[in-house]
Protein backbone atom coordinates (compact mmCIF):
# COMPACT_ATOMS: atom_id res chain seq x y z
CA UNK A 1 0.00 0.00 0.00
CA UNK A 2 1.13 3.29 -0.93
CA UNK A 3 1.70 5.80 2.09
CA UNK A 4 -0.30 8.74 2.28
CA UNK A 5 1.72 11.64 1.40
CA UNK A 6 0.87 14.98 2.29
CA UNK A 7 2.63 17.86 0.82
CA UNK A 8 0.84 20.65 2.09
CA UNK A 9 2.19 22.30 5.26
CA UNK A 10 0.85 21.65 8.90
CA UNK A 11 -0.26 25.66 9.50
CA UNK A 12 0.22 25.49 13.04
CA UNK A 13 1.64 24.92 16.11
CA UNK A 14 2.54 21.15 17.81
CA UNK A 15 3.86 20.92 21.80
CA UNK A 16 3.80 18.47 24.30
CA UNK A 17 3.69 15.43 21.76
CA UNK A 18 4.82 12.08 23.93
CA UNK A 19 5.36 8.30 22.72
CA UNK A 20 5.45 5.76 25.36
CA UNK A 21 4.99 2.34 25.29
CA UNK A 22 3.66 2.72 29.30
CA UNK A 23 0.00 2.78 29.76
CA UNK A 24 -0.55 6.45 31.18
CA UNK A 25 -4.04 7.10 33.46
CA UNK A 26 -5.68 9.62 34.37
CA UNK A 27 -3.84 9.53 37.92
CA UNK A 28 -0.56 8.28 37.17
CA UNK A 29 2.41 10.03 39.03
CA UNK A 30 6.63 9.01 38.18
CA UNK A 31 8.92 10.84 40.07
CA UNK A 32 12.73 10.47 38.24
CA UNK A 33 14.17 11.97 40.69
CA UNK A 34 16.46 14.11 38.26
CA UNK A 35 16.29 17.06 40.13
CA UNK A 36 20.24 16.19 41.30
CA UNK A 37 20.18 19.15 44.02
CA UNK A 38 18.44 21.44 46.04
CA UNK A 39 15.31 20.35 48.44
CA UNK A 40 12.11 19.42 46.36
CA UNK A 41 11.47 16.37 44.24
CA UNK A 42 8.31 16.27 42.27
CA UNK A 43 6.74 14.31 39.65
CA UNK A 44 7.38 14.86 35.76
CA UNK A 45 3.83 16.76 34.89
CA UNK A 46 4.44 19.14 38.43
CA UNK A 47 1.67 17.75 40.08
CA UNK A 48 3.13 16.74 43.06
CA UNK A 49 6.25 18.43 44.85
CA UNK A 50 7.72 17.15 48.39
CA UNK A 51 10.54 19.01 50.03
CA UNK A 52 13.44 16.57 51.42
CA UNK A 53 13.67 17.08 55.05
CA UNK A 54 16.96 17.62 56.33
CA UNK A 55 18.64 13.95 56.87
CA UNK A 56 17.64 13.05 52.70
CA UNK A 57 20.58 13.64 50.08
CA UNK A 58 20.92 12.86 46.30
CA UNK A 59 22.98 10.30 44.80
CA UNK A 60 24.36 10.11 41.54
CA UNK A 61 24.48 6.53 41.39
CA UNK A 62 20.50 6.34 41.00
CA UNK A 63 19.05 3.36 38.90
CA UNK A 64 18.97 6.11 35.94
CA UNK A 65 20.56 8.75 36.37
CA UNK A 66 20.08 11.14 40.24
CA UNK A 67 18.15 9.44 42.69
CA UNK A 68 17.78 9.65 46.89
CA UNK A 69 20.44 8.19 50.07
CA UNK A 70 17.94 7.93 52.67
CA UNK A 71 20.87 5.91 54.66
CA UNK A 72 21.13 8.56 57.42
CA UNK A 73 18.90 9.69 59.85
CA UNK A 74 15.14 9.86 60.04
CA UNK A 75 15.79 10.45 56.04
CA UNK A 76 12.85 10.93 53.59
CA UNK A 77 10.81 13.98 52.39
CA UNK A 78 8.62 15.92 54.50
CA UNK A 79 4.72 15.31 54.53
CA UNK A 80 2.90 16.76 51.91
CA UNK A 81 -0.67 17.60 51.10
CA UNK A 82 -1.20 14.64 48.21
CA UNK A 83 -3.58 12.21 48.90
CA UNK A 84 -2.96 9.68 46.09
CA UNK A 85 -4.95 7.03 46.11
CA UNK A 86 -8.15 8.29 48.12
CA UNK A 87 -11.35 6.34 46.78
CA UNK A 88 -9.50 4.69 44.27
CA UNK A 89 -10.44 0.87 42.97
CA UNK A 90 -6.66 0.56 41.71
CA UNK A 91 -3.39 1.01 42.48
CA UNK A 92 -0.03 0.66 41.60
CA UNK A 93 3.33 1.58 43.89
CA UNK A 94 6.33 0.61 41.96
CA UNK A 95 10.05 2.03 42.91
CA UNK A 96 13.34 1.14 42.17
CA UNK A 97 15.39 0.44 45.12
CA UNK A 98 18.75 -0.79 45.99
CA UNK A 99 19.20 -1.94 49.44
CA UNK A 100 22.60 -1.41 50.73
CA UNK A 101 22.00 -3.82 53.98
CA UNK A 102 19.13 -5.58 53.24
CA UNK A 103 19.39 -7.21 56.69
CA UNK A 104 18.47 -4.22 58.60
CA UNK A 105 14.65 -3.42 59.54
CA UNK A 106 12.44 -2.64 57.15
CA UNK A 107 11.46 1.00 56.25
CA UNK A 108 8.87 2.52 54.15
CA UNK A 109 9.58 3.23 50.71
CA UNK A 110 6.48 5.12 49.38
CA UNK A 111 3.38 5.48 52.53
CA UNK A 112 0.53 7.42 53.39
CA UNK A 113 0.24 5.78 56.45
CA UNK A 114 -0.11 7.32 60.11
CA UNK A 115 -1.06 5.06 63.23
CA UNK A 116 -2.95 7.86 64.60
CA UNK A 117 -5.40 8.35 61.79
CA UNK A 118 -6.74 6.73 59.68
CA UNK A 119 -4.27 4.93 57.40
CA UNK A 120 -3.85 4.97 53.53
CA UNK A 121 -1.50 2.44 52.03
CA UNK A 122 2.21 1.78 52.76
CA UNK A 123 5.14 -0.16 50.90
CA UNK A 124 7.91 -1.58 52.78
CA UNK A 125 11.44 -2.60 52.21
CA UNK A 126 13.44 -4.77 54.33
CA UNK A 127 13.57 -6.98 57.82
CA UNK A 128 10.42 -7.42 59.05
CA UNK A 129 9.95 -9.34 61.85
CA UNK A 130 11.45 -12.52 60.66
CA UNK A 131 11.35 -11.86 56.75
CA UNK A 132 14.76 -11.02 55.94
CA UNK A 133 14.94 -8.80 52.74
CA UNK A 134 11.14 -8.83 52.71
CA UNK A 135 7.84 -6.67 50.96
CA UNK A 136 5.39 -6.20 52.93
CA UNK A 137 2.26 -3.31 51.71
CA UNK A 138 -1.31 -2.76 53.27
CA UNK A 139 -4.31 -1.13 51.63
CA UNK A 140 -6.61 0.29 54.14
CA UNK A 141 -10.58 -0.56 52.82
CA UNK A 142 -12.35 0.93 55.87
CA UNK A 143 -12.03 2.19 59.42
CA UNK A 144 -9.76 1.02 61.88
CA UNK A 145 -7.83 -1.85 60.91
CA UNK A 146 -9.73 -2.83 58.11
CA UNK A 147 -7.07 -3.59 55.24
CA UNK A 148 -5.20 -5.87 52.85
CA UNK A 149 -2.19 -6.76 53.81
CA UNK A 150 0.52 -8.77 51.88
CA UNK A 151 4.38 -9.79 53.11
CA UNK A 152 6.66 -11.71 50.97
CA UNK A 153 8.83 -14.28 52.12
CA UNK A 154 12.37 -14.24 54.05
CA UNK A 155 15.19 -13.38 51.43
CA UNK A 156 12.91 -11.77 48.72
CA UNK A 157 15.99 -9.02 48.59
CA UNK A 158 19.46 -10.85 49.46
CA UNK A 159 21.96 -8.47 47.70
CA UNK A 160 22.60 -5.03 46.97
CA UNK A 161 21.88 -4.88 43.95
CA UNK A 162 19.11 -2.45 42.12
CA UNK A 163 15.31 -4.17 41.99
CA UNK A 164 12.06 -3.03 40.55
CA UNK A 165 9.49 -3.29 43.92
CA UNK A 166 5.93 -2.97 43.20
CA UNK A 167 3.08 -3.59 44.82
CA UNK A 168 -0.63 -3.82 42.80
CA UNK A 169 -4.03 -3.47 44.18
CA UNK A 170 -7.24 -3.94 42.60
CA UNK A 171 -10.67 -3.96 44.72
CA UNK A 172 -11.83 -6.46 42.48
CA UNK A 173 -9.19 -8.88 42.68
CA UNK A 174 -6.29 -9.21 45.02
CA UNK A 175 -3.15 -6.91 46.74
CA UNK A 176 -0.20 -8.60 44.91
CA UNK A 177 3.52 -7.79 46.11
CA UNK A 178 6.17 -7.90 42.86
CA UNK A 179 10.00 -8.13 42.90
CA UNK A 180 11.81 -7.72 39.14
CA UNK A 181 8.30 -8.42 37.39
CA UNK A 182 7.77 -11.58 39.20
CA UNK A 183 4.81 -11.65 41.88
CA UNK A 184 6.26 -12.62 45.43
CA UNK A 185 3.15 -12.17 47.50
CA UNK A 186 -0.35 -11.94 47.31
CA UNK A 187 -3.74 -11.42 49.36
CA UNK A 188 -7.23 -11.51 48.50
CA UNK A 189 -9.30 -8.10 47.92
CA UNK A 190 -12.18 -7.31 50.27
CA UNK A 191 -14.10 -5.80 47.31
CA UNK A 192 -13.90 -2.46 48.89
CA UNK A 193 -12.09 0.51 46.99
CA UNK A 194 -9.23 2.12 49.07
CA UNK A 195 -10.51 4.79 51.90
CA UNK A 196 -10.20 8.23 52.02
CA UNK A 197 -7.23 9.46 54.14
CA UNK A 198 -5.74 12.33 55.89
CA UNK A 199 -2.62 11.05 55.46
CA UNK A 200 0.16 12.79 53.79
CA UNK A 201 2.22 11.38 51.25
CA UNK A 202 6.12 10.39 52.11
CA UNK A 203 9.12 8.83 50.39
CA UNK A 204 11.35 7.27 53.15
CA UNK A 205 11.07 7.18 56.83
CA UNK A 206 7.92 7.86 58.26
CA UNK A 207 8.25 7.88 62.20
CA UNK A 208 4.39 8.37 62.89
CA UNK A 209 4.12 4.93 61.17
CA UNK A 210 6.37 3.55 63.41
CA UNK A 211 9.52 3.25 61.65
CA UNK A 212 11.26 6.22 62.27
CA UNK A 213 14.93 4.77 60.95
CA UNK A 214 16.75 5.14 57.92
CA UNK A 215 15.96 3.24 54.78
CA UNK A 216 19.42 1.43 53.98
CA UNK A 217 19.84 2.43 50.55
CA UNK A 218 18.64 4.22 47.44
CA UNK A 219 15.66 4.70 45.91
CA UNK A 220 14.44 6.41 42.29
CA UNK A 221 12.01 6.10 39.76
CA UNK A 222 9.00 5.89 41.61
CA UNK A 223 5.60 5.73 40.04
CA UNK A 224 1.86 5.95 41.68
CA UNK A 225 -0.66 5.05 39.67
CA UNK A 226 -4.63 4.24 39.05
CA UNK A 227 -3.89 1.22 37.87
CA UNK A 228 -3.18 -2.67 38.60
CA UNK A 229 -0.12 -2.98 35.66
CA UNK A 230 3.49 -2.93 36.24
CA UNK A 231 5.68 -0.91 33.97
CA UNK A 232 7.44 -2.88 31.56
CA UNK A 233 10.71 -3.83 32.86
CA UNK A 234 13.01 -3.81 30.03
CA UNK A 235 14.13 -0.67 27.32
CA UNK A 236 16.21 -1.95 24.15
CA UNK A 237 20.19 -2.53 25.22
CA UNK A 238 22.28 -2.24 22.15
CA UNK A 239 25.04 -4.80 22.04
CA UNK A 240 28.59 -4.44 23.47
CA UNK A 241 31.76 -4.43 21.61
CA UNK A 242 30.25 -5.35 18.42
CA UNK A 243 33.07 -5.87 15.62
CA UNK A 244 31.95 -6.58 12.12
CA UNK A 245 34.41 -8.38 9.41
CA UNK A 246 33.61 -8.84 6.06
CA UNK A 247 34.32 -12.21 3.90
CA UNK A 248 34.21 -11.17 0.12
CA UNK A 249 30.23 -11.26 -0.32
CA UNK A 250 29.65 -12.21 3.09
CA UNK A 251 29.75 -10.42 6.37
CA UNK A 252 30.40 -11.58 10.18
CA UNK A 253 29.36 -9.96 13.55
CA UNK A 254 30.95 -10.87 17.23
CA UNK A 255 29.98 -9.20 20.28
CA UNK A 256 30.56 -9.31 24.24
CA UNK A 257 27.40 -11.16 26.29
CA UNK A 258 24.44 -8.51 26.89
CA UNK A 259 24.40 -9.46 30.71
CA UNK A 260 22.35 -8.05 33.42
CA UNK A 261 23.46 -4.83 34.50
CA UNK A 262 21.78 -4.70 37.79
CA UNK A 263 22.15 -8.60 38.85
CA UNK A 264 18.34 -8.83 39.32
CA UNK A 265 16.65 -7.56 36.45
CA UNK A 266 16.41 -9.65 33.91
CA UNK A 267 16.55 -8.19 29.90
CA UNK A 268 14.07 -8.39 27.22
CA UNK A 269 15.82 -9.69 24.28
CA UNK A 270 15.53 -7.47 21.10
CA UNK A 271 16.41 -7.48 17.24
CA UNK A 272 19.46 -5.59 15.82
CA UNK A 273 20.80 -4.94 12.38
CA UNK A 274 24.08 -3.95 11.85
CA UNK A 275 24.40 -2.26 8.34
CA UNK A 276 27.31 -2.11 6.38
CA UNK A 277 28.52 -1.10 2.46
CA UNK A 278 29.16 -4.11 -0.12
CA UNK A 279 31.89 -3.94 -1.87
CA UNK A 280 29.94 -5.61 -5.55
CA UNK A 281 26.90 -3.08 -4.77
CA UNK A 282 25.75 0.24 -3.91
CA UNK A 283 23.10 -0.95 -2.61
CA UNK A 284 23.87 -1.83 1.71
CA UNK A 285 23.93 -5.35 2.55
CA UNK A 286 22.98 -6.19 6.44
CA UNK A 287 23.17 -8.18 8.64
CA UNK A 288 20.45 -9.27 11.98
CA UNK A 289 21.58 -11.24 14.85
CA UNK A 290 20.38 -11.14 18.81
CA UNK A 291 21.86 -10.68 21.72
CA UNK A 292 23.45 -14.02 22.03
CA UNK A 293 27.16 -14.39 21.14
CA UNK A 294 26.72 -16.81 18.15
CA UNK A 295 27.05 -15.22 15.24
CA UNK A 296 25.04 -15.86 12.05
CA UNK A 297 26.19 -15.22 8.49
CA UNK A 298 23.39 -13.54 6.33
CA UNK A 299 23.56 -11.49 3.13
CA UNK A 300 20.34 -9.37 1.38
CA UNK A 301 20.00 -6.01 0.15
CA UNK A 302 17.59 -3.45 1.28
Amino acid sequence: MTPPFVSDPFWGSIDEVRISDIVRYQDDYVFHFDECSGNTVSDVQNQVMLSLNAHAAWTTSGARNCGLDLRVGQAGTNPGNNLLGNGWDKLLVEARVKLLTPEATATPVVSRYDLYTTDGFYLLAGREGDHYGSLEGSVSTGPGLQRVFAVSPDGTINDTCWHVIAMTFDKDDSLKLWIDGQRVAASQSDGNPMIASIDPLRFGSNALMGYPGPFNGYIDEVRIARANQLTPLCPPLPPIDVVLQTQGSNAYVTWSPVTQDSCGIALCPDLYLVFFESHYSEDPDFLAYTTETNYTPWRGSV
